[in-house]
């Protein structure tokens, strides 16, 4: 899997050079970087059928690379890193999630950008009323939220990413749930010039 992820990130840093002469041209004007880490401390929820407590921590690691496709349009690339440990239990486990997504910036200042946000991502596992997130292996998840990137001033091209995202898979099963995240994180910009 890190061969992927090196190969995506080389391919997006070689679209962010490749940058058309043409006026007004923003097309891979610049590219951006982002990582966040996130932590939902004590989820808590019994399980339906056998009134089984659970206590559950979620840390997500999250990466992320888009491109500008236009004035408005950003393409990107993102992995999800889920480690859960359910403190009744005292089991751990590991989820991934990789996927696509496309942007939207609202605002005509570029050194802001408050953006709508659609994806469309794979993993192994998706979030169950009784069970909250379970291992199932090929499953697809479409993503929908909104978030915000907020200049960090005294560091050039630095932001502070704020995002709220909803996910839910495309299985049809009747017991599938909402897996929201947030996302309290950094982005840097790679300019062209």
């Amino acid at each position: 899997m890190k061969k992927k992820h090196i190969i995506t990130l080389l391919l997006l840093l070689s679209f962010s050079r490749l940058g058309l002469k043409a006026q007004q041209t923003y097309f891979a004007n610049y590219l951006i970087i982002g990582s966040s880490f996130t932590c939902k401390p004590f989820s808590e929820y019994t399980h339906n059928q056998n009134h089984r407590k659970f206590v559950f921590v979620e840390n997500t690691w999250n990466f992320n690379a888009g491109i500008r496709l236009s004035r408005k349009f950003f393409l990107g690339t993102q992995m999800f890193h889920i480690f859960t440990h359910d403190k009744v239990a005292a089991q751990k486990d590991y989820h991934a999630m990789y996927g696509l997504f496309l942007q939207y910036n609202l605002l005509r200042n570029e050194q802001h950008r408050l953006f709508p946000e659609i994806s469309l991502n794979y993993g192994n596992f998706y979030s169950h009323r009784d069970d909250f997130l379970i291992h199932k292996n090929n499953v697809f998840h479409v993503g929908y939220g909104i978030g915000y990137d907020l200049p960090i001033s005294p560091i050039k091209n630095l932001y502070l990413d704020l995002s709220f995202i909803f996910y839910s898979s495309l299985n049809n099963n009747p017991k599938k749930d909402l897996f929201t995240q947030y996302i309290i994180g950094l982005n840097y910009r790679i300019n062209r010039q």
